[in-house]
């Protein structure tokens, strides 16, 4: 009897000096090569499905969002977001561009073609903004702010009829104060280097108390730098959709403000601190009314981000006005997207009234004279915007 089990315990013996002598996996160096990958991507088609959940002492709200970042270089781009009530995609096939709000039902089209994120630098790429800029940003920069980072297990994730042997990584950042803590579980495919699984879990501490996103992405396709097929750079106008000049258009005529002198207000931005637009008399401010729900609002930002950055220390003062949402929805896009205006609550639209918003995003430029120099409702380009600022003597 004894004899029977001499083989099976020498076995499981030699199993586990096979087993201990593995060294562990490095989960840094792990999310370093997922950084050199999706950093030197000259190509890339990345499609797939975010699940969120945000939780406040006001209660639970959820979504689902389905995307395609692709980008083929020589102009071909494809950034597309879709969530109930809320479309945005800009398209181009290396000659013409569209950009598309589900919203309004419209596109635009133009002659020529959006960049490509291809050799472009972080600060580049997070100008381009968009899903694309989203995903390439956060992969390129994986490892900046992490505290600790760790893997967790071996697991295969299944992805059109295929599985891959992937690292589950664990990566923990946070602020210095401990005020924004997110902890990312990433599913990276050892063959690669691809993500093709993301659960996030971001929280918060505010005056209002704590909030937390959790949010899952899943990634149904993944290539990088394979070649893609032409159709994903096609642009099909959705059924019913409106061709327009400018996106916005079929709103009711919007008044011109500029040339009279801004209407005073005051209002609370995300910490509670009152702002009053008196107060930044003698310099250049820039309003932005916006929602998180609102593409065309999405697609603004990113040149506005980068113009206050660019122009603050010459007296710019950007006031993102959040039009009639709670400050924790408000507040959990502007942290995931790292903007650093000043967002201020306009939560009965008040002040969108004052300056007469039908549309947004609607931008208005106020000189140092307290007086509206610029006046625009819809999606201008980064150079209309600085026009506006010229003539409010900044440049």
């Amino acid at each position: 009897m004894t004899r029977r089990w001499l083989l099976p315990v020498a076995c499981l013996a030699a199993l586990a000096l096979t087993s201990a002598a593995q060294p562990p996996r490095d989960g840094f160096a792990i999310l370093r090569r997922v950084a050199g990958l999706y950093g030197k991507a000259r190509r890339f088609y990345l499609a797939g499905d975010i699940h969120a959940r945000l939780t406040t002492s006001a209660g639970t709200d959820t979504s689902v969002a389905w995307f395609v970042a692709a980008s083929g270089g020589n102009g071909r781009l494809r950034d597309q977001l879709d969530a109930p009530g809320a479309t945005m995609a800009r398209v181009s096939n290396g000659a013409k561009s569209w950009i598309y709000d589900g919203q309004s039902r419209q596109y635009v089209e133009h002659n020529e073609p959006i960049a490509t994120p291809d050799g472009m630098d972080s600060l580049q790429v997070q100008e381009l903004g968009g899903i694309v800029g989203a995903i390439l940003n956060s992969y390129r920069s994986i490892l900046e702010g992490a505290d600790s980072v760790s893997v967790l297990r071996s697991e295969t994730v299944r992805q059109n009829g295929r599985g891959s042997v992937c690292d589950v990584v664990r990566a923990r950042y946070s602020t210095p104060a401990a005020d924004r803590v997110m902890v990312r579980t990433y599913w990276v495919e050892r063959e690669h280097g691809l993500v093709l699984r993301q659960e996030t879990s971001l929280r918060t501490q505010g005056d209002d108390g704590a909030a937390e996103r959790s949010e899952t992405m899943w990634f149904r396709k993944t290539s990088v730098d394979q070649p893609i097929p032409d159709s994903v750079f096609a642009f099909h106008p959705p059924a019913g959709a409106q061709k327009v000049d400018q996106l916005g258009s079929d709103q009711p005529p919007q008044e011109d403000f500029t040339g009279r002198l801004a209407a005073d207000f005051a209002l609370s931005d995300l910490a509670g601190n009152t702002h009053r637009l008196s107060e930044e008399r003698g310099k250049v401010v820039m309003l932005d009314f916006w929602a998180t729900w609102c593409g065309p609002c999405r697609m603004q930002m990113p040149a506005v981000n980068k113009l206050y950055q660019e122009f603050k220390s010459k007296g710019l003062v950007v006031f993102a006005v959040n039009q009639r949402e709670p400050a924790e929805r408000a507040k959990a896009y502007i942290d995931k997207n790292s903007y650093s205006t000043t967002t201020l609550l306009d939560s009965e639209g008040e002040v969108g009234r004052q300056y007469g918003v039908r549309g947004i995003p609607t931008l208005v430029i106020i000189g140092r004279d307290g007086k509206i120099v610029a006046h625009w409702v819809g999606v201008h380009p980064e150079s209309m915007l600085r026009e506006g600022l010229k003539k409010a003597g900044i440049e």
